[in-house]
């Protein structure tokens, strides 16, 4: 598995760790394009509907995991 590397501005003291794993940044430029920014929107949105079953999935066996 791939280490996760937390940003500087998630990690702060109103924003604790835990918190800060969740969190996804974008940066955006002028050379961004709309197409570009529709399919990071797009592939974002399969991800949190997957993590939503899992956790689905995950509270049905009694939070044991499901992996």
């Amino acid at each position: 598995m791939k280490p996760i590397y937390l940003d500087h501005s998630a990690t702060t003291p109103v924003h604790p760790e835990a918190l800060a794993v969740g969190t996804v940044r974008f940066s955006l430029g002028r050379d961004n394009t709309e197409e570009e920014i529709r399919r990071a929107v797009s592939i974002l949105k399969a991800l949190v509907e997957k993590r939503r079953i899992l956790a689905e999935l995950e509270g049905s066996v009694g939070g044991r995991g499901c992996r």
